[in-house]
């Protein structure tokens, strides 16, 4: 911070050379683009002029509808095997219950008669 008279001080901000060109170039093609497209212009990584907003929100919508269609098919996969999982243990859970009240088989050789 540099001070400038008694009470005020005023901060450098310090930009690249590279900023300083994009800054320019803003000045310049503001007229003709418009602001907003002129900014996005000058500081979009490609060399091509960025998508219209209007565009750039159609296909972030798309997305999320696409989005939103695989995660409720996941939901209803994930639903579905569940209940057959239940219907499994439940089966298994029954079945054991019926081993263990059956009368206990005694374990060894058993003579023939």
């Amino acid at each position: 911070m540099f001070r400038t008279g008694k009470q005020s001080t005023v901060r450098p901000t310090l930009f690249s050379d590279e900023e300083v060109q994009k800054f320019q170039q803003i000045v310049d093609t503001k007229d003709e683009l418009g602001l907003n497209t002129a900014i996005l212009q000058a500081f979009s990584p490609s060399s091509k002029p960025a998508k219209p907003i209007n565009e750039q929100v159609e296909l972030l919508e798309q997305s999320i509808i696409d989005l939103d269609k695989e995660a409720s098919y996941k939901l209803d996969l994930l639903y579905h095997e569940n209940k057959q999982l239940r219907i499994l243990v439940t089966d298994l859970e029954k079945r054991v219950t019926l081993l263990e009240d059956s009368p206990k088989r005694k374990l060894g050789f058993a003579k023939k008669k």
